[in-house]
């Protein structure tokens, strides 16, 4: 009876391990685990999602918003350029055919446009107030002089320089070194007649502002020219070039033909205008 017993509970045992090993394999096989995935192959990493930057855009003047957001130099210039470059007339092109595309200003040089009027800030400036007369004066705004640099029936206006390493672009050098880019606004002569002071063309170069207001912005006051692109061209001038070190060493000149809308005067911290002339 005492043997008996023993064999039943050992093969009770052995009942229970080959129960226990079946539902271990049945549980591999179906691919469940201790994590909760139905298995391995299953298991995947959370998405994510990677923001894609918004295209750049050039921001318009509006002359009635009371604001203005000059375009970055740099930015707005090279797009440009980029567009002169892809829109050169082609080896198979005819010269009809070629003027026929560019006349389109706002396909060329997408995304700006000819039906926009646009605000850029050269570079350094610096203001002296009257209060007698309750303005600030410009001590520096853009060198204008007709044929400068470039064709004669236009008015060659220094936008601004920036540096090569500043560029958004590079530009092919060959045994000369770029570093850096002159930019320019090409004025039609007879548009700025009346700013002529010869040889050179004058803007107007002051800003009205109140004493009550003038101590609060003499800091962040800044001129913008505001102007509407007439070509699809981007026009190339004379460079000039500094002293060489281990090679010669040069700037370019890069000129978009426009047409002057706005002289404006601006608060730089949060963009207000202090007051705009039509030129």
């Amino acid at each position: 009876m005492k043997y008996l017993f023993t064999v039943t509970l050992v093969a009770g045992f052995m009942i229970s391990l080959t129960s226990c090993s079946k539902k271990e394999e049945s549980s591999e096989n179906s691919g469940s685990s201790r994590s909760g995935y139905a298995s391995v192959s299953d298991f995947k990493l959370p998405e994510t999602t990677i923001a894609t930057p918004a295209p750049w855009a050039p921001a318009p003047f509006d002359s009635k918003s009371g604001e203005v957001k000059p375009n970055d130099l740099s930015t707005f210039m090279e797009s440009l350029v980029a567009s002169g470059i892809k829109s050169k007339k082609g080896e198979f092109e005819t010269t009809a055919d070629y003027n026929k595309r560019i006349a389109n200003i706002d396909a060329v040089f997408a995304p700006i446009k000819g039906s926009e009027i646009y605000a850029l800030t050269g570079g350094p400036q610096y203001f002296e107030y009257n209060a007698d007369k309750q303005e600030f004066k410009a001590l520096s705004g853009m060198l204008c002089m007709e044929g400068y640099k470039f064709s004669k029936s236009t008015v060659s206006c220094d936008a601004g320089t920036v540096e090569a390493a500043e560029r958004n672009t590079t530009r092919e050098s060959g045994m000369l070194k770029n570093v850096g880019t002159d930019y320019y606004l090409l004025f039609p002569t007879s548009r700025l007649k009346k700013y002529r002071q010869d040889p050179l063309y004058k803007f107007p170069e002051t800003c009205p502002v109140p004493i009550e207001k003038a101590k609060d912005v003499s800091k962040n006051l800044r001129i913008a020219y505001a102007f509407r692109i007439t070509k699809a061209e981007v026009a190339t001038g004379d460079g000039r070039y500094v002293e060489p070190t281990s090679l010669l060493q040069y700037y370019d000149a890069v000129g978009i033909f426009v047409n002057p809308e706005y002289f404006i005067c601006y608060d730089k911290m949060n963009g207000q205008v202090l007051y705009q002339k039509k030129l």
